[in-house]
């Protein structure tokens, strides 16, 4: 089970969490893309648990990371 509550993520302000990343430089960017890969998983699952990504074949999910603004091929293959 996850120790973070990722609802509260995906509800939470961008700016908000750019304050959490600021360290990366990116932060505000970083946290568009959390929040569209998880507002993504419950469009698609209509759950936010991550647990759920383990059946979903790499294929789809390269294809649904890509539809992500922001995210490219290096990152989408990395998962």
């Amino acid at each position: 089970m996850d120790s973070l509550d990722w609802d509260i993520v995906r509800r939470a302000s961008v700016n908000g969490i750019g304050d959490t990343l600021k360290e990366k430089g990116t932060e505000n960017m970083l946290a568009e893309l959390i929040q569209s890969f998880l507002n993504l998983l419950v469009f698609v699952n209509w759950d936010i648990d991550l647990e759920g990504l383990r059946g979903v074949p790499p294929d789809q999910a390269k294809e649904s990371l890509l539809s992500l603004r922001g995210l490219g091929l290096e990152s989408a293959c990395d998962y």
